[in-house]
């Protein structure tokens, strides 16, 4: 039986729209370089996304993505401090382009009150300060989990494997220890290669490759927490 849980985060236990969310998210950074020529920071921001998707573990997904930033748009301190005031001050407005799973926070709480460990594996594209803040819009706190995967203590990201090893590895738990809870098929279940299950939640299902759906347990999150409630304590 396992003891660890590992859950996604968008689309699992904060509900949203992905790509309208990450629509208003580029269009804000667009926004706030508007006086910068050819949206060459929006460019230079894909292409280091792309660089951290495919990161190959040499370095943090953080590291590499300023490198192929600076690489097309040299980092000036103006650009940092405006980075900077972009998530804390402009992120938080994409607040309303998520919703509140209501199940998420009390089915938390079941987890934690049976001594279960638990992690967030959120695809590490964003900065600390991102995950944290969409993690308090679900109703958490980045300290209550043994880890919360951010893009500056991750060099791999979804849906290598190698994101989730590493994972495991810093958690210090075998695959047969755990069970990973998400909604992507591709990004989320690809970690049943390490021998890790999975509970595929569909509420907001994602399958944009039309790949074909193989895990040991899904359906509703409202299943997930029954799941969840007939889980022994762990000793």
């Amino acid at each position: 039986m396992f003891n660890t849980v590992l859950f996604d985060l968008d689309g699992t236990l904060l509900y949203m729209d992905q790509e309208e969310f990450l629509k208003e998210y580029y269009g804000m950074i667009v926004n706030k370089f508007i006086d910068y020529p050819k949206n060459c920071i929006f460019e230079a921001t894909k292409a280091g996304v792309k660089k951290m998707i495919n990161n190959d573990g040499q370095k943090t997904n953080e590291d590499v993505f300023w490198e192929e930033f600076n690489s097309l748009v040299p980092i000036t301190k103006e650009i940092e401090e405006r980075f900077l005031d972009l998530y804390e001050n402009d992120f938080p407005k994409l607040q309303k382009y998520t919703e509140v799973n209501p199940l998420a926070r009390s089915t938390m709480d079941i987890l934690q009150a049976k001594g279960y460990d638990i992690a967030i594996l959120t695809n590490p594209l964003f900065p600390k300060v991102a995950t944290n803040q969409r993690l308090a819009w679900a109703g958490f706190d980045a300290q209550e989990f043994q880890r919360v995967t951010t893009f500056d203590n991750s060099k791999y990201a979804k849906p290598n494997i190698l994101y989730y090893q590493e994972s495991l590895d810093i958690l210090g738990v075998n695959p047969e220890e755990c069970i990973m809870v998400g909604n992507d098929v591709q990004e989320d279940l690809s970690i049943r290669e390490l021998g890790v299950k999975t509970f595929l939640v569909e509420d907001n299902l994602i399958n944009k490759y039309d790949l074909e759906i193989v895990t040991e347990y899904r359906g509703q999150f409202v299943d997930f927490k029954k799941f969840v409630e007939e889980l022994p304590e762990r000793k």
